[in-house]
């Protein structure tokens, strides 16, 4: 089994380095990227319709529930990760 490689799109960098996503960003880095790195098709799941080439990984950190929204490039065995943010009105800001 390959492992892939996490690339994160300037928005998702930008989100990890404020300070108030610290204890976030080492949380995802620990255990959620592991799991999408082993991967990233069980892990997540496919979305529907026009966004059918984006996956989405939900997971919770201090009682609330998280989304990241991802792409895979098998061919080069990369997970681009294009966004993330808190469930509430993650889709809408998405697309």
């Amino acid at each position: 089994m390959s492992i892939y490689e996490v690339r994160l799109a300037r928005g998702v960098e930008k989100f990890f380095k404020k300070k108030a996503h610290k204890a976030l960003a080492r949380e995802v880095d620990r255990v959620h990227m592991p799991k999408l790195r082993a991967n990233p098709y069980t892990a997540g799941s496919r979305l529907t319709g026009n966004a059918r080439d984006t996956w989405s990984y939900h997971f919770h950190f201090s009682g609330t529930q998280y989304r990241m929204a991802y792409h895979i490039i098998k061919n080069a065995l990369v997970i681009f990760i294009i966004d993330i943010g808190k469930r509430e009105h993650f889709y809408q800001k998405l697309f």
